[in-house]
Order: C-alpha cells, then sequence, then structure tokens
C-alpha cells in the first residue's frame, strides 16, 4: 500500500456520489439544449406553414378580385367594402382591401410601368389597383400578406387607354 502498489480494493474502488451528480447535470444540460432546438425547429415549421397559408389565401382573393364578373364585379370609384371571408382556411384568418387607388395619367398606353396613381376618384377612368391584406394569428405568430392586383373594367380595351382623360375608358 506503499511506494505505488494498489490493492483489491482501490482497483475495484467505484464513481464517487459527486462524479456521478456532475455526469447527470450534464447530460441534463444537453438534453435541455437539444430539446429547446426541437421546439424551435417545430416553431419554425408551424409559422412557414402559416406563411403558405396566408399567401395562398392572399392570391386566392387576388385571383377572384380581378375576374370582371362573379364575386367582385368592377365598381366604377368604387371602395369594394367588406370581402367574403368564406373560404379562408378557419376563423383565424382574415382579409380585406387594404387601399384602392384611381389611374390618373396612363402615358403613350403603358398601364404597367408608367401609369400614375391616386387616392381620389373624381372620374372613372377605368382602371383600379386594390392591395389585399390576408392575415393570420395563431399560436402566438402572426402573418401578414399584402398582394396589389390592377382591375380593369371589363367595358375598357387595352387600346382605350391612350387617351383617358375624360370618362370611363
Amino acid at each position: 500500500m506503499t511506494g505505488g502498489q494498489q490493492t483489491e480494493r482501490d482497483a475495484e474502488r467505484g464513481e464517487t456520489l459527486i462524479e456521478i451528480l456532475i455526469t447527470m447535470i450534464v447530460m441534463g444540460i444537453a438534453v435541455v439544449a437539444l430539446l429547446a432546438g426541437l421546439a424551435a425547429t417545430v416553431r419554425l415549421g408551424t409559422h412557414n406553414s402559416q406563411v403558405t397559408h396566408v399567401r395562398n389565401s392572399a392570391q386566392t382573393y387576388a385571383e377572384m378580385l380581378k375576374a370582371p364578373v362573379g364575386a367582385l364585379v368592377y365598381e366604377p370609384c368604387g371602395t369594394y367594402g367588406t370581402l367574403d371571408q368564406s373560404f379562408l382556411p378557419n376563423a383565424s384568418y382574415s382579409a380585406r382591401i387594404k387601399s384602392v387607388e384611381y389611374v390618373t395619367i396612363v402615358p403613350d398606353g403603358n398601364i404597367r410601368d408608367a401609369a400614375t396613381w391616386g387616392s381620389a376618384c373624381s372620374v372613372d377612368k377605368g382602371l383600379q389597383r386594390l392591395v389585399i391584406e390576408v392575415k393570420v394569428t395563431s399560436g402566438g405568430m402572426s402573418s401578414i400578406e399584402t398582394v396589389a392586383i390592377i382591375k380593369r373594367d371589363a367595358r375598357c380595351t387595352s387600346s382605350t387607354y391612350q387617351s383617358i382623360d375624360q370618362g370611363p375608358c
């Protein structure tokens, strides 16, 4: 037992209680970190799914509004009021027309690139830009998707936009 010799009892000596407690604490911290990472991944997946549903709903509204007939017929100088909420996935979703702008100038008939839009409508000229907003709040997270579309009076053709200083078209 002197001079560096090990006895049989020393060789069979196990881990101490302190060593086991330290090992358990380190393992517990590692497990908590892994679970926190897993929870964050699940939340992110849920949020991404929610964003996808909101985008799809906004695109559906945009398609409804672009149709010349059906859910939302063109209203000269219209404000459009309330949108139909019936096709939204559930009650936590809402949709609205955030703004309606009216075309004021369309130089050279180039509607996409050079049109000037305003919020006042004294004489409707057959084109409106509607901004649609769809929102969902669920599980403490909210997502908002905004889509802008141009709504055209079905009575107007593209050739009639070149000189629109008077009434519709």
